[in-house]
């Protein structure tokens, strides 16, 4: 197993990716820089307890879309392997492959983990999958509101395409 270079603790920057989705996109969390902060959750596609943790979260997404956030969820397991075992949830969100487990390294997930990061990928919160799904969204919901309303720049247009 690969070392663990980086462990994002609160207030750091979350490590950068670019992971490939189910819909053959390329996903990076610098693409939602500065527009709206994110909920990075890193599953095992094989364990029914995260897939049904996913399917609430994809039924309570619009919470998180409302306060200007957007989920990603990563998975070790293949493209293919996401594909077929995500079929029958239809999920509103992008669903990544991270094959070779750097990204779990990266962020120090050695088990399912939600991470949240601000519009600035500053991390704001991190909690366990496994904890209750439902308890655990509504502070993931606090913590993007509050990080909204903490924002100097919100409203304010800053980058330049």
């Amino acid at each position: 197993m690969e070392q663990h270079t980086s462990n994002p603790g609160l207030g750091k920057l979350i490590p950068p990716f670019s992971l490939r989705s189910i819909d053959d996109k390329t996903i990076s969390p610098w693409d939602y820089k500065e527009k709206m902060g994110l909920m990075i959750i890193f599953f095992n596609i094989y364990d029914q307890a995260d897939l049904e943790a996913l399917a609430v979260i994809n039924r309570r997404y619009h919470e998180i879309t409302d306060e200007n956030a957007e989920v990603i969820a990563i998975s070790p397991a293949s493209v293919e392997d996401i594909k077929a075992c995500s079929a029958d949830f239809n999920f509103a969100f992008p669903l990544l492959s991270d094959p070779m487990g750097k990204m779990a390294c990266q962020y120090n997930a050695n088990e399912s983990m939600i991470y949240v990061a601000d519009k600035f990928g500053e991390l704001q919160f991190m909690a366990r999958l496994s904890e209750s799904i439902d308890d655990t969204l509504n502070n993931v919901i606090n913590v993007l509101d509050l990080a909204e309303l903490e924002c100097p720049e919100c409203g304010v247009s800053t980058w330049t395409q």
